[in-house]
């Protein structure tokens, strides 16, 4: 528009030059036309004067005199007429050239009211724009507030995390100290029914032994043995017919009966025991066998599940740190941008002091800290509404020192001391 308005100016500059060239051109034309008209004049008078001077010497130089008066006056009468028509064209070409002028100037205020328009629509549009651009920073301001509060919360989880992930790691130390426990215990048990197993079988030797030594006892005594397999139940079973055979013969063959067959009795509960003792130490050992391999699985899943429980969480709270870093960082630079402090809450700064005063005793290399002081330039401020807000601390910056000079207050922590924190 600007340039339209520079061009139509520059034109009707154009244009008003060359009416004004043009005008010079025919006035100095009129000009010349005049002063030949004058020159013709004058040697018009000088040639009549001569001719009056001259009229009574030769008539025939006063005809030609005549004559030539009467061309000049002709040729007078032409250029007049000439003259005459060149003032008439440019006093046109003057007239064309102003109705140009004219027209150029309705151009030029045509354009100038288009241009007031454009700038009148131009300036409700920047205060439309202004107007969105507060909307924006009213926006953006809510949403800081917003993400400082979310920001808040994903600390306090953090936090919450990272109690719950020590409280894990104690537990699983709890079980594993447990789990050990038990295989010691199971490993004593089981050391023990091994025990049991082996003098189990000792008697059962020591019984195998003296049920051998009585088969061959009875082998001398009873002929019929002799041929029988050494074993308790074929020789029980010879005996008893031995016994039945012998038994009518004489009253000293009823009482060896009686004491074979209380031996036998003996012999067969002995075996009964020892059977008894052999299942239940086969058993026991099964049963040592099957719990020792179902605590040792138990063991490595609770291992592998803590150790599993343990990386996810690690990696989850990683993976959140790590995010909440990003949008502490971008926060920072919205805030650094619109010129707002950060605004960090009490728990965070007790957490905070807490690592701090931990980090001061560890690097101490065991000595305590006691009757120690250390001074803070902090502000106090408080966010969220009447009924929902929260207090909190504002720490100062290399940016924002200036803006919170004013605000700034002293908190004064005593380390080493059961004081109360004074500000």
């Amino acid at each position: 528009m600007q340039t339209q308005l520079a061009k139509a100016r520059e034109d009707l500059n154009a244009v008003s030059l060359k009416a004004e060239t043009d005008a010079q051109a025919s006035s100095t034309r009129i000009t010349e036309l005049q002063k030949t008209v004058d020159a013709s004049r004058q040697e018009l008078n000088t040639v009549s004067l001569k001719a009056q001077a001259d009229a009574k010497a030769s008539s025939a130089q006063m005809a030609d005199l005549q004559k030539t008066v009467e061309a000049s006056r002709n040729e007078l009468n032409t250029v007049s007429l000439k003259a005459q028509a060149d003032a008439k064209a440019s006093s046109l070409q003057i007239a064309e050239l102003q109705k140009s002028v004219e027209l150029s100037r309705q151009e030029v205020n045509t354009i100038s009211l288009k241009a007031q328009a454009d700038a009148k629509e131009s300036s409700v549009q920047i205060a439309d724009l202004q107007k969105a651009v507060e909307i924006s920073r009213q926006e953006l301001d809510i949403v800081i507030k917003r993400e400082q509060s979310v920001q808040m919360k994903a600390l306090a989880d953090i936090e919450i995390l990272q109690q719950t992930l020590k409280s894990s790691r104690g537990e699983l130390d709890i079980l594993r100290k447990q789990s050990d426990e038990n295989v010691l215990l199971w490993n004593k048990e089981r050391d023990e029914l091994r025990k049991t197993v082996n003098d189990l079988q000792l008697e059962r030797q020591g019984s195998d032994e003296l049920v051998a030594a009585s088969i061959d006892a009875l082998r001398q005594v009873v002929p019929a043995v002799g041929d029988v397999e050494a074993k308790p139940v074929p020789v029980m079973n010879v005996l008893l017919k031995a016994l039945l055979d012998e038994r009518a013969k004489n009253a000293q063959t009823e009482k060896i009966d009686d004491r074979i067959g209380k031996l036998i009795e003996e012999n067969r509960i002995q075996q009964e025991l020892l059977d008894s003792l052999t299942l239940d130490a086969r058993t026991f050992e099964a049963q040592a066998k099957t719990a020792t391999l179902k605590l040792n699985e138990t063991v490595e899943k609770a291992v592998a599940q803590a150790k599993a429980d343990g990386e996810l969480s690690k990696a989850t709270l990683s993976e959140k740190l790590e995010k909440l870093e990003a949008d502490n960082g971008s926060l920072m630079q919205q805030m650094a941008s619109a010129k707002k402090v950060a605004f960090v809450a009490p728990e965070r700064v007790a957490n905070l002091l807490d690592d701090f005063y931990g980090k001061l005793r560890t690097n101490l290399k065991g000595l305590d800290v006691r009757d120690s002081e250390v001074r803070l330039k902090v502000g106090f401020a408080s966010l969220g509404t009447e009924s929902d807000s929260q207090s909190g601390f504002v720490i100062p910056t290399a940016g924002n020192t200036a803006e919170i000079k004013d605000s700034l207050g002293e908190l004064v922590l005593r380390l080493g001391r059961n004081d109360i924190i004074q500000k």
